[in-house]
Order: structure tokens, then sequence, then C-alpha cells
């Protein structure tokens, strides 16, 4: 799936707080014909951060918007200039790194759900993450993206769990009230403790 392209990828974005952030981001998806409806796709970004913060930790963000005014699923990736955005972070660090998903609302192949738990579980892979932040170059970035997630989905097809043989089977159920994305984190720390 190649959801991200090198044009996808931002290192001039200079706003300082999150709301200006996500209305230059909507600005940016209508140039770049990704979005009908500039001024929709940001009420759906802020819909979106008023049911919980999309603020994650080690100073990064996966803002995401599902909508009828976008055209066609994509994934941008925002690498803040300055000190950082107070996001609401789960961690309370500053944001400097932006994973911005937006999907059309009639997408039936529930692709919200596949782009946000497979960017929620690479995020959980410290080599890939320090690569991403450590890359200047857009295709470089795009590349290495577009590879990481499909590597996760490879991934999960490949994993499977087989409950007729002699070992212990543990089983941690795991859910977010508000995301997908809190849901996959927290089972991936349950697995990486297990």
């Amino acid at each position: 799936m190649q959801i991200i392209k090198p044009q996808y990828v931002f290192f001039d974005i200079k706003q300082k707080t999150k709301n200006t952030i996500l209305q230059e981001i909507s600005k940016r998806a209508f140039e770049l014909k990704l979005t009908s409806n500039e001024k929709d796709l940001y009420k759906a970004f802020l819909a979106r951060e008023d049911e919980s913060s999309t603020g994650f930790e080690n100073g990064f963000a996966v803002p995401h918007a599902r909508t009828v005014s976008i055209k066609k699923p994509a994934l941008f990736f925002v690498h803040l200039q300055g000190q950082g955005v107070d996001w609401q972070s789960i961690d309370g660090q500053l944001t400097k790194y932006l994973f911005v998903i937006l999907v059309p609302a009639n997408n039936e192949n529930n692709i919200h759900m596949q782009i946000l738990s497979n960017i929620s579980l690479m995020m959980l892979d410290k080599d890939v993450v320090n690569k991403i932040v450590s890359l200047k170059d857009k295709k470089e970035i795009a590349k290495l993206l577009n590879n990481a997630i499909d590597d996760k989905i490879n991934q999960d097809k490949s994993t499977s769990v087989d409950l007729n043989n002699d070992k212990k089977t543990i089983l941690a159920l795991t859910a977010c009230p508000v995301g997908v994305a809190h849901t996959y984190l927290a089972a991936e720390k349950l697995a990486e403790a297990g």
C-alpha cells in the first residue's frame, strides 16, 4: 500500500499551535487535491481532537480525519520546526513529529483502522522511528514509511495462535473508548512485556 508520497512529507510547517498546524495541513491537502473542502477537513481534525488528543509519546502525534470531502486515503509525515508543540500527549512531551491520516468517510475497506493500527505498531519499532526522525530526504522517508507499513501488514497476516498445543496461551484484551491506536499500543506493550 503506497499511502505516502514524497510530496506528503513536510519539513517547513512553522505554526506554533495544534489548531494552526491542523489548519495548515488542511490547506496543503486541498492544494494537493486530496480534499475538495479545506474548511471541512479542518473541522474534521478539530472534531477528532475534541474526542481526545491524538498525541502519543516521544514527540509523536497522529491526527486523523475521516470526512466526505477527502477524495482518497493519504498519509502525511510532518517534522515540525522549533522546540515542538503542546499536543496534550500521553507522556506530556512536546510534539515534533506528526503522522497525519486522511481517509474518505465512505471508505468500505476500513482503511482508516488499517493505517492507524499499522502506524501505531510501527511507532513501537525504535529502529524505524530513529531512522524516520534522522532522515531529511522526502523520497527516503516515503519509501521507509511505505515499507514499514507493508511489513506490519505482512507480519499481521503471518501471525497466528495455535490453541491446540501444549504450551500456555496468555490472552490479554485491550480497548480504548475513543480510538483504536491506543488499543494497539497497549497490546504491543503487553506482548513486549510477555
